[in-house]
């Protein structure tokens, strides 16, 4: 309520009375359960990536959930929903991250382009020097997006064409067939033409700017901090980074964004401080006969990392977005979107 906007006047009739509305939130409240809490617990058990893993076909957040001695985060897609179907048709059938794959990714992540010596060099190489070089990347970018707008209204027109050509006599079922089919994949263009056409606009509302990634030295350099952290204290610096991860199977690859901004500068003395109860910096790999340790990185049927590509967005609020990219054997980016 504190950041509540109030007009002078009221604007539309309300709904329901304020007097009303505060009570539904008091029993609301009463009611709540852990999966209507912010934060990475859910029914007694910690994910630290709940709500920060994406699949990248069709932008779902993937859901935590233990299999085995393991977490694997699965995207909730439904390929026998129409409308799943309809707006991603090419979404493997199922697309799951194992949790041991996520904390290596996002351990090298933090190690070399947050917390590591060589981060400014890194940045340096990814950003845009002058505005007319950002400019540039913007136009090129828009440049892609228009040309498959252009093969995607010209496959519709083939599918409108083809569906005056079937017969529309109702005893045919062949053609009945047909038509079905045309309609359908008319539906996965048009779907497809409207995220390019999304993308497109929100292109052209960004003011391209050269960046100035000063708030990056203020940083403090921590090394290879993470693998040490316990699961409580990994979840706030991931909410401190605001970090998200695009899981994209079908090119075997993983794309991490941090957002930096001077919150997150507070926040960081407090989650680096290795005084604090349950962190361990310097406790060697627990051993023994009662100790499961994680299977290695290489088990988990994935190809071990290729490359690492990495940029800094400033967003029209001052943000500073650190993506970086993780490309696996056999692909690498030439440009970043």
């Amino acid at each position: 309520m504190s950041e509540w906007l109030w007009s002078p006047e009221a604007v539309h009739p309300a709904i329901v009375d304020r007097a009303t509305w505060q009570e539904a939130q008091d029993i609301g409240a009463e009611h709540a359960t852990s999966r209507d809490q912010p934060g990475p617990v859910v029914s007694g058990r910690l994910y630290p990536y709940r709500g920060r893993v994406r699949c990248r076909d069709c932008r779902r957040r993937m859901a935590g959930s233990p299999t085995g001695r393991f977490i694997y985060y699965r995207c909730t897609h439904n390929p026998a929903n129409p409308r799943h179907a309809a707006a991603a048709p090419d979404h493997p059938r199922s697309v799951k991250a194992p949790e041991p794959r996520l904390d290596d990714l996002v351990a090298t992540f933090f190690r070399t382009r947050i917390f590591g010596p060589g981060r400014a060099e890194l940045l340096a190489l990814q950003l845009p020097a002058t505005d007319a070089e950002a400019a540039a990347r913007r136009d090129a970018e828009a440049a892609r997006l228009n040309a498959i707008i252009r093969k995607l209204d010209g496959q519709q027109n083939a599918q409108i064409t083809a569906l005056g050509e079937t017969s529309a006599n109702p005893g045919d079922s062949a053609a009945a067939a047909m038509r079905a089919r045309i309609r359908e994949r008319f539906a996965q263009l048009h779907a497809e033409r409207t995220t390019a056409e999304t993308r497109l606009a929100a292109l052209a509302a960004a003011v391209p700017r050269a960046v100035d990634p000063a708030i990056l030295g203020e940083v403090p350099y921590a090394g290879d901090i993470v693998p040490a952290m316990p699961p409580a204290l990994k979840a706030r610096l991931f909410a401190a980074f605001d970090i998200t991860i695009l899981w994209n199977k079908t090119d075997n690859q993983a794309t991490v964004t941090a957002v930096i901004t001077d919150t997150t500068l507070h926040a960081l003395p407090g989650i680096l401080d290795p005084d604090q109860d349950g962190y361990h910096d310097t406790t060697a790999t627990p051993t023994g006969a009662d100790y499961a340790a994680p299977a290695a990185v290489g088990h988990l049927a994935q190809p071990p990392i290729g490359c690492l590509l990495t940029r800094y967005l400033r967003e029209p609020s001052g943000r500073y977005a650190d993506r970086y990219r993780h490309d696996l054997p056999g692909l690498f980016w030439a440009c970043l979107q």
